[in-house]
C-alpha cells in the first residue's frame, strides 16, 4: 500500500512539537523503543482520530525489518535453553512468559534482588497470578466437559451395542422356534412314514401267503404312499438342514459382534 510522503514528513514535523511525550517509565528506566511508539500511536487528534496515522504505518513497516540476525539468533537460543527435550511439551504461552521474563532481567543484570519493587509490581503479580488460576480453571472445565462429552458417547454407544444384541437375540430365537417346528415336522413324517411303510410290507406278505388279490392291491397302494411320505420326509429334512445352518450362521455373527464391539471396560 503506498504511503503519502507529504503527510508523513507533515506528522513529522508536527510530532517534534509535540509535548508531554514520556521517554522513561515510571521507575525512571529508558522506555524501550516499541513502547515509546506505541505510546505515541495512541494520541488522538480534536476528531479522535489517530493524529499519527502516516506516521505510524511508516514506523511499523521500518521495525518489520530485521536490521540484523544476531538478535534473531539470540532468541532461538534463548529459546533452546528454556525448551529442552525434558519440557518439550510447554506451551507457547508458557515458554513466552519466560522468555519475557529473561529479557526483563538483563536489564538488572540478570540480578534478581535488584529488580526495584515499586508500587505496581505487588499488583501485576496478583493480576498475573489470578490469570494463571483462570487458565487453570478454563482447562479443568475443559477436561471435565471432554470427559462428559466421552461418558455420553460410550453410553450412546452401549445402547446401541445392546439395542443390536437384543435385536438379533430376538431374531435367534425366532430362528430356533422355527427349527423347533421344522423338526417336529419332520419327526412327525419320518414316524407316519415308517409306520406305513411296516404296515404295508405286513399286509403284502398277509396277502400273498393267501393269495388275496384285493389285499395285495391294496398293499401295493400303501406301499406306492409310503415312499411318497418317504419323499416328502426328505424334502422335510432340507429344510430342517436349511434353518440349522440358518441358525449356527446367525449365532457365529453375533459372537463376533459381541467380540469386537465389546464395552470399554468389561474384563474376559
Amino acid at each position: 500500500m503506498p504511503v503519502n510522503l507529504d503527510r508523513v514528513a507533515d506528522e513529522w514535523r508536527l510530532l517534534r512539537l509535540e509535548k508531554g511525550l514520556k521517554s522513561e517509565d515510571s521507575e525512571g528506566n529508558p522506555l524501550h523503543v516499541d513502547h515509546y511508539w506505541r505510546e505515541i500511536f495512541k494520541i488522538k487528534d480534536a476528531a479522535n482520530e489517530q493524529k499519527y496515522k502516516y506516521l505510524a504505518e511508516v514506523v511499523k513497516a521500518a521495525h518489520a525489518l530485521s536490521h540484523a540476525s544476531a538478535e534473531i539468533e539470540r532468541g532461538f537460543s534463548s529459546s533452546g535453553l528454556i525448551l529442552t527435550p525434558d519440557k518439550a511439551k510447554m506451551e507457547e504461552r508458557t515458554l513466552n512468559a519466560k522468555l519475557n521474563i529473561k529479557s526483563g532481567m538483563k536489564r538488572f543484570g540478570d540480578k534478581p534482588e535488584l529488580v526495584p519493587i515499586g508500587q505496581k509490581l505487588p499488583s501485576l503479580a496478583r493480576s498475573a497470578h489470578q490469570s494463571y488460576e483462570d487458565y487453570l480453571e478454563k482447562e479443568r472445565k475443559g477436561r471435565e466437559r471432554a470427559k462428559e462429552k466421552a461418558e455420553e458417547e460410550e453410553r450412546l454407544r452401549r445402547e446401541e451395542l445392546l439395542r443390536k444384541q437384543n435385536k438379533a437375540s430376538g431374531y435367534i430365537a425366532s430362528l430356533e422356534k422355527e427349527l423347533d417346528r421344522a423338526q417336529k415336522d419332520l419327526n412327525s413324517k419320518q414316524s407316519a412314514a415308517a409306520a406305513l411303510l411296516k404296515h404295508s410290507n405286513t399286509s403284502l406278505k398277509e396277502s400273498l401267503a393267501s393269495n388275496n388279490l384285493e389285499g395285495i392291491r391294496t398293499a401295493q397302494g400303501m406301499l406306492e404312499g409310503a415312499n411318497v411320505m418317504k419323499m416328502d420326509t426328505s424334502e422335510a429334512a432340507k429344510r430342517v438342514e436349511e434353518h440349522r445352518k440358518k441358525l449356527e450362521k446367525r449365532k457365529s455373527s453375533l459372537i463376533s459382534s459381541l467380540l469386537e464391539k465389546r464395552p470399554r471396560g468389561l474384563t474376559e
